[in-house]
């Protein structure tokens, strides 16, 4: 497949590490009082144009599913509201262009994955990286691995999850790794989570990668990876150094609750936000803890769950992440602040 990427600027993670404290606590967390308050631009939130949106580096990421050719696929915008960056994405020769993911580093670098059919149908799926001034670095071409969500790492490489597809029929295999690590210089250095390792071979986990988009995560440094496998109510973590895989269960909130974000303070406290539907729905914020038996489970967050989407005065929809042991998130059209953890 010959497709040339192309892109113009206009101007413009989360983890689920394990630490020995945090499951060791029983002391449910409690938000800190609002600092902040603001109105999000409305193509923020217009699930018709950027319906996905990632909070980070004191940014809020938005971009689009189905790209546009000439139209800003990613958008971002500072805390205030002002929209700082817009980059249009595309894919010379490319019949159509979708993104899974967008993340900006730390460094500025904008990271997005997806794939592109060509004129021929030929299917292309990708992970690329551009710079802070909308240059296109680097490519990597995953074959037939459907890469949904990336994590990159302050050394250049990035943790994708995904899955696999037959390349001759385009179905889904049976047996794959979930879970591989990209160089952007070398091409694939690692991979594991075979889904024959999990329940029923993983057959109801990766139609989740791509269906409900925070009921899988992955989250990673250096050190350590963790996967979220909600479905199967699991979480895996693999060692980098060690190359050893721990799956843990945790106990499921509620048998319709559905996850929607995660977070990780700098402290290491495991947040996320859930929704569910039908009688006693619960919404709100959890952390991950240890139950005596030390089995992990998710402890509510003092004062944030209810019954229906209020919380107090804020219309609680999900968490965006975290700004140092800070949470961020959004209340239908406004994003909020807290005061940190307490």
């Amino acid at each position: 497949m010959n497709l040339t990427w192309r892109t113009v600027i206009l101007n413009f993670a989360v983890s689920l590490l394990l630490p020995a404290t945090l499951l060791a606590g029983e002391r449910p967390a409690k938000l800190g009082p609002v600092l902040t308050r603001e109105q999000f631009p409305m193509k923020a939130l217009d699930s018709g144009e950027f319906e996905f949106r990632n909070w980070g580096n004191d940014e809020l990421v938005v971009f689009r599913l189905e790209v546009q050719r000439n139209v800003p696929a990613v958008e971002v915008f500072d805390r205030s509201g002002k929209l700082n960056l817009q980059f249009n994405i595309w894919i010379d020769g490319a019949k159509d262009v979708a993104l899974s993911e967008a993340i900006r580093t730390k460094s500025g670098d904008l990271i997005v994955s997806g794939g592109a059919h060509d004129e021929n149908d030929a299917y292309t799926n990708f992970v690329a990286r551009f710079s802070a001034d909308g240059s296109l670095r680097n490519v990597i071409q995953t074959g037939p691995f459907v890469v949904h969500r990336i994590c990159p790492l302050k050394d250049g490489t990035i943790w994708t999850l995904g899955f696999e597809r037959e390349p001759s029929s385009q179905l889904t295999k049976r047996h794959f790794e979930m879970v591989r690590r990209y160089n952007f210089d070398t091409g694939e250095v690692d991979r594991f989570l075979n889904t024959a390792s999990l329940p029923d071979t993983g057959s109801h986990i990766y139609p989740a990668i791509g269906r409900y988009y925070g009921e899988v995560a992955i989250v990673a440094d250096e050190k350590r990876v963790s996967v979220l496998l909600g479905p199967s109510s699991q979480i895996a973590t693999y060692e980098t150094g060690s190359k050893r895989l721990t799956i843990q269960n945790f106990q499921p909130i509620s048998e319709s609750s559905k996850f929607t974000g995660f977070a990780r303070t700098t402290a290491g406290r495991i947040l996320v936000s859930v929704t569910a539907n039908g009688d006693g729905a619960i919404f709100g914020l959890f952390e991950l803890s240890s139950s005596p038996t030390g089995r992990l489970r998710w402890q509510a967050v003092d004062g944030t769950t209810h019954s229906s989407r209020t919380l107090g005065d804020i219309r609680f929809t999900k968490l965006l992440g975290v700004q140092g042991e800070r949470a961020i998130y959004q209340a239908d059209n406004e994003w909020v602040e807290t005061a940190d953890l307490q």
